[in-house]
């Protein structure tokens, strides 16, 4: 049985949603298993406030600046409060200062990474579930750090776990295209993409559009799907992904956890890179086949996108190749794997 868990995440328009959402699965992994808990955020939404409190976890806002070593204080503080064994924390601003603030209380920390961010790292487990991860990224680590890497620790929410038998049928030509970036999207890649359909010259695809609730341009979004000679809907703030990326034939996505929830799907994609990290996971799935990625959005062009497309939409034997790909990569048992992990640690203690 496990106990209590705090986690130490933030999010919002412009640093995006996908570490609080990464968080809200491991969240329901840990309810599922017995535990209890609690997110410790010094920036939110209202839109993010709302999806943690429909789960039943409570949020409590913190008042130091987010990353400080004062800040580390509280949050271990707030954690010692509820008796929280251990802390998970999502977010490029938790170094290594921050995260020996943390552990000098004596809450065992977690810590998500993606690219080796910290100069050193103190957490006694990092997780980094990106296809590229390496232990060189870890080599400056405390003696106690326990490393958790690769695409068997990827977390899918649990949705997507009744999708674990199913297979996919690949269209001879895709007409259903889903397209999505994110829960903030605050490059605004999304209308780019929709106006880039303005060069294609099939009249006869369906574009399902997801806007995440912390969109700020989601009025642009509508307004340019209203004009958009495609057949548009757009979707708010969605809680059903794995519907949607079943009902697709192809994805227009960033990078990040919707990468390998579209693996997952047998779900090919073009993708469009808008941060460092999303490069070096795109990159990486690019490279086996799983994904074509097209570049930063900074480099990318409406003529290339509608190029990529036609070429994909008409090779029925690459698509089907990208979602066999995809589903040998990610098997959904990654949330499992890591409660897993959290577990056996609490009872080597406690033994």
């Amino acid at each position: 049985m496990l106990s209590q868990l705090a986690f130490r995440v933030d999010g919002g328009p412009l640093i995006g949603t996908g570490h609080v959402m990464r968080c809200l699965t491991l969240a329901d992994y840990w309810k599922e298993d017995g535990g209890t808990g609690m997110f410790l955020m010094s920036e939110s939404t209202a839109a993010l406030d709302k999806r943690i409190a429909s789960t039943g976890w409570t949020k409590i806002q913190l008042e130091e600046p987010a990353g400080s070593r004062s800040e580390a204080l509280e949050t271990a503080e707030r954690a010692l409060a509820v008796e929280a064994e251990w802390i998970a924390a999502d977010g490029y601003r938790f170094g290594a200062e921050w995260q020996e603030g943390v552990i000098a209380f004596g809450s065992k920390l977690l810590l998500f990474d993606d690219f080796g961010h910290a100069n050193h790292y103190f957490a006694h487990l990092v997780l980094n579930q990106n296809f590229q991860a390496q232990e060189q990224l870890y080599r400056s680590r405390a003696p106690w750090t326990k490393l958790l890497m690769g695409r068997r620790y990827a977390l899918l929410a649990r949705q997507f776990l009744p999708w674990s038998t199913w297979r996919r049928t690949h269209p001879l030509i895709v007409k259903k295209v889903l397209v999505t970036f994110g829960g903030s999207d605050p490059l605004n890649i999304t209308s780019f993409v929709i106006r880039a359909f303005e060069g294609v010259q099939e009249l006869d695809y369906e574009l399902r559009i997801v806007v995440g609730g912390s969109n700020l341009h989601a009025f642009e979004i509508e307004s340019a799907a209203g004009k958009c000679r495609q057949r548009c809907q757009v979707l708010r703030d969605v809680n059903d992904m794995a519907r949607q990326m079943a009902w697709a034939d192809l994805a227009v996505m960033g990078g990040g956890t919707t990468c390998w929830e579209a693996a997952f799907m047998q779900l090919p994609a073009i993708a469009i890179s808008c941060a460092h990290q999303e490069d070096l996971l795109l990159d990486a799935l690019s490279s086996q086949g799983v994904l074509r990625k097209l570049g930063k959005i900074e480099d990318c062009t409406a003529p290339a996108f509608v190029l990529a497309l036609s070429k994909m939409s008409q090779n029925r034997d690459r698509r089907e190749s990208m979602g066999a790909h995809g589903r040998e990569l990610v098997d959904g048992r990654g949330g499992s794997r890591v409660i897993d992990t959290l577990r056996g640690m609490s009872q080597c203690v406690a033994e």
